[in-house]
């Protein structure tokens, strides 16, 4: 699997799906179920391999629209 970005924030996990599109709208719609199943699946892998067990972890979206503004949804999916 594929995820765009992991980092740490205090000690929480955080997994970030960067979607880029005409809006941000348009980038939020386009991440699909089977993509968020393959997006947790990922994560449980990286979590199981590199994480001590019970890690606190989280899922963003990051959106982009075409004038390089940013948005972020957190907690997006579990």
């Amino acid at each position: 699997g594929e995820i765009d970005l992991i980092f740490r924030h205090g000690p929480l996990i955080i997994f970030a799906e960067v979607k880029a599109r005409k809006s941000h709208s348009a980038a939020a719609s386009s991440l699909s179920p089977k993509q968020s199943a393959r997006l947790l699946a990922s994560a449980e892998i990286y979590l199981a391999e590199h994480c001590p067990q019970g890690q606190e972890a989280r899922f963003d979206l990051v959106m982009v629209d075409t004038h390089a503004q940013l948005a972020i949804l957190e907690n997006c999916f579990q």
